[in-house]
C-alpha cells in the first residue's frame, strides 16, 4: 500500500487537520468546494454553493451539471467575469471536471 493512503493514521482528528481530511477526501465535488473556499474565502463559496444546491441542481445532475450550475450561480451572485467565478472554474478543472 502507498504511504499516502494512511496520511492521517495515528493522528487525533480535529479542526487543524480537517477532521482527518473529511472534506478533502469525501468526494470530487466536495474537493472542488474546498479548493474554491481556499481561493475566495468560505463566505463567498457558501453563497455560491447555497444557490447551486438549493436552486439549480436536480436529482439527475451529474458532475458536468454541478460545474455548470456552480458557475451559473456565481455569475448570478457576483457577475460572470468576477474573480470568484474564475476561481470556481479553476477549482472544478483541478479535480478533472471541465
Amino acid at each position: 500500500s502507498n504511504v499516502k493512503d494512511f496520511r492521517y493514521r495515528g493522528q487525533i482528528c480535529g479542526p487543524t487537520n480537517d477532521s482527518c481530511g473529511v472534506h478533502i477526501n469525501s468526494g470530487i465535488p466536495t474537493r472542488a468546494a474546498v479548493l474554491l473556499a481556499n481561493k475566495i474565502g468560505r463566505e463567498d463559496m457558501l453563497k455560491i454553493y447555497y444557490q447551486t444546491l438549493t436552486q439549480l441542481l436536480r436529482p439527475s445532475s451529474n458532475f458536468s451539471d454541478a460545474r455548470a450550475q456552480t458557475l451559473a450561480a456565481c455569475a448570478l451572485i457576483f457577475g460572470k467575469t468576477a474573480a470568484q467565478c474564475s476561481a470556481a472554474a479553476e477549482s472544478f478543472a483541478s479535480v478533472g471536471i471541465q
